[in-house]
């Protein structure tokens, strides 16, 4: 299929690029798809990340990436859900454009609890950016690999442009 997706995540310890990954497995049978890991232009310890995350829409600044959307179909965004804030997240969001009526699968790894909170405020934001959210995925860290995540994993994928 002559589509162009673009896959772009932030993982702080590797869960949520395990599930961005196992994505793009799927994904590159099929699209043509370009894969980008959003990192920080400076390494953070937990404790900074940590109190970052407490403050809504705090930035840190990222390196490049592609910040103009417009020649893509399809967007799947993944980050880890911390406590109010993702704040490489939040600096990429700042930095697109061409993202009005575009199409976006969200999906976001964690380990504790509250994801349906998070992610409902997160969903809010881009509602804002006039971003249109078409699929959702919340992924628990203790269940990557697990045969339900395959599946959910799939599923996820299936139908990327309806």
């Amino acid at each position: 299929m002559n589509k162009n997706i673009l896959l772009i995540y932030f993982s702080w310890k590797g869960a949520t690029k395990r599930v961005a990954l196992d994505i793009k497995k799927i994904l590159e049978k099929k699209y043509r798809l370009e894969v980008y890991e959003i990192k920080p232009k400076v390494e953070r310890n937990y404790f900074d990340w940590l109190i970052r995350s407490f403050i809504p829409n705090s930035r840190v600044q990222i390196n490049p990436l592609p910040f103009n959307l417009t020649h893509y179909d399809l967007i799947y965004l993944g980050l880890p859900k911390w406590t109010f804030s993702c704040p490489p997240i939040n600096e990429y969001l700042s930095l697109i454009s061409g993202v009005e009526g575009k199409k976006f699968k969200v999906f976001i790894t964690y380990g504790g609890f509250d994801e349906d909170r998070y992610l409902k405020a997160f969903l809010k934001k881009l509602k804002g950016k006039k971003i249109k959210v078409v699929a959702t995925l919340k992924v628990k860290r203790s269940e990557i690999g697990k045969e339900e995540y395959l599946r959910s994993i799939n599923e996820f994928c299936s139908e990327s442009f309806n």
